[in-house]
């Protein structure tokens, strides 16, 4: 079987000519570039040779700290082709977290804007040996040597890419994926994804993802298809300055075949679509444009409201462990509501207890730092993803929560508090839900909650909504500037719930002194 960089290199040949990457130019026409897939390979293998040259440790793990463009996919298709792993550094990370991943890397690929993220916000002080400035290096060709490259005798063992996950410590975990696990998920997905959908790809999040670099780069490319990058002036989603609009905008002016979105962006093509203040995207994204989602629980009545108003979202569920994708809804398979079913390459078993544990070929290879987040195995070689879930009679894998949030009650039941969540933030006024366990061990909610928030109705609709078993004893709204809030947000998982619990307990004893 051949590996997914040999199907690019093929897909390279078949198409020379064909339109691979386009940089969209700025509001001012400005920062433009349109690249054929004979342009991009012949790029990579030009900086590929800048590589060998300076990056002379036997490491040879290399971080690419660059925003999404085509100077990026070159940069990936450079590490793949000459033999370097890369480690993809999110230019949104905190100094702390980008040093621990810097330490990983004995050399770095950078553009102008990943110099100054380097030099100036994380300050990280490199020896001018230890970097390479893309754009400049594809401005002085090296001579191309004779002879065999690297990937062409690659080992399916070989570890191709290191990629951050996040950890319940500060420090992000790195994923080792290696060639043979990426490219069977590939092959997976190329069987059950439509070709004819990968012609026009936007890319609207970080390529530090590996599903981004699975859904925006490799699929589209290995079918033939081109993809569309920000201009440098446009922010990816959950960058600092990022707006809606502009993503929508830049979806028309593409007319972008696919997409892959995190959840938040469903509430903004639904409100397209039940305000239909615009035809023409309102029939883009009903006609032409293949949305996956995942990364976050999707609502049911959400994903129910789309569909009747003719936007098909198909929703996936995977982890970087498996080279992202574990399983997705397809045209020919879907249930609104589950994350899909698996594909070919995974099996997925759900234990007694409702875990879910999976056995892959795209499984990845170790970590590059273990925390107590990270993954483990059966002793009969499952995965254990720490997911709770469980498949219906069809097949379809439907994830509940996590095992880490599961609330353990006093009767001896057990809440997956996510999906109750979900549904409170779907209530007029409500923007944000957490649920905990109060020192009486009653389940409680905490909501942050805006001006249209009625807690009485509320209350009410809580009562017909939930069973005795996972309704809320006691609502605790506040608004979303109240400091036990904030003080809430800077915690996650477990120690979130915890805290929730203390300061429930000092309310409770507050208005019991006032009264």
């Amino acid at each position: 079987m051949t590996h997914f960089v040999e199907d690019l290199l093929a897909q390279a040949q078949r198409t020379p000519d064909a339109v691979c990457v386009v940089d969209i130019p700025a509001a001012d026409g400005t920062g433009g570039r349109r690249l054929t897939y004979t342009q991009v390979l012949e790029h990579a293998r030009q900086l590929g040779q800048h590589m060998n040259r300076q990056f002379t440790d036997e490491k040879r793990t290399i971080g690419i700290v660059m925003r999404n463009s085509s100077d990026w996919v070159i940069a990936d298709f450079a590490c793949l082709l000459f033999g370097f792993t890369s480690l993809p550094l999110p230019l949104g990370f905190s100094k702390y977290q980008a040093e621990h991943l810097a330490f990983e890397c004995s050399g770095f690929l950078v553009d102008d804007k990943g110099l100054e993220t380097l030099e100036k916000r994380w300050g990280i002080d490199l020896n001018a040996s230890l970097l390479v400035h893309v754009p400049s290096a594809l401005e002085t060709p090296i001579p191309l040597p004779a002879g065999p490259r690297f990937i062409d005798s690659a080992d399916a063992e070989w570890i191709c890419k290191v990629i951050h996950t996040s950890g319940t410590t500060s420090k992000p975990k790195g994923v080792k994926q290696s060639l043979g696990g990426l490219s069977a998920v590939l092959q997976s997905l190329l069987g059950v994804v439509p070709a004819t959908f990968q012609k026009r790809y936007l890319s609207v999040v970080p390529l530090s993802l590996l599903i981004e670099q699975v859904t925006a780069v490799y699929l589209p490319l290995l079918s033939g298809g081109t993809v569309y990058f920000l201009d440098e002036h446009t922010p990816l989603i959950g960058e600092t300055g990022y707006t809606t609009s502009a993503i929508l905008a830049q979806l028309l002016r593409t007319r972008a075949s696919a997409v892959t979105v995190p959840p938040m962006m469903l509430d903004v093509f639904l409100e397209v679509a039940e305000q239909n203040t615009d035809p023409e995207l309102l029939s883009l994204l009903r006609n032409e444009l293949y949305i996956t989602a995942g990364g976050a629980p999707i609502s049911s009545e959400k994903l129910q409201r789309l569909s009747a108003q003719g936007i098909q979202v198909h929703q996936g569920y995977g982890l970087s462990e498996n080279g992202s994708v574990v399983s997705v809804n397809t045209p020919a398979n879907s249930k609104l509501g589950s994350v899909g079913k698996p594909l070919p390459h995974v099996q997925v078993r759900v234990t007694d207890q409702q875990r879910v544990e999976i056995k892959s070929t795209s499984m990845f290879r170790g970590y590059s730092w273990i925390d107590p987040s990270a993954c483990s195995f059966t002793e009969d070689g499952w995965l254990r993803t720490g997911d709770i879930g469980e498949f219906d009679d069809e097949g379809f894998l439907f994830i509940t929560g996590r095992e880490k949030n599961i609330i353990c009650l006093p009767n001896g039941r057990n809440v997956s508090p996510e999906q109750i969540e979900l549904e409170f933030k779907e209530q007029t006024g409500v923007n944000d839900a957490l649920m905990f366990m109060t020192a009486d061990s009653q389940l409680a909610i905490v909501l942050s909650v805006g001006p249209q928030f009625n807690h009485q109705h509320t209350q009410d609709w809580a009562q017909q909504r939930f069973s005795e078993v996972e309704r809320p004893q006691a609502i605790w709204p506040l608004a979303p500037d109240a400091p036990q809030l904030q003080s809430l947000y800077a915690l996650n998982g477990p120690a979130r719930r915890a805290h929730a619990t203390d300061l429930h307990r000092q309310h409770v004893l507050t208005k019991g002194l006032a009264t």
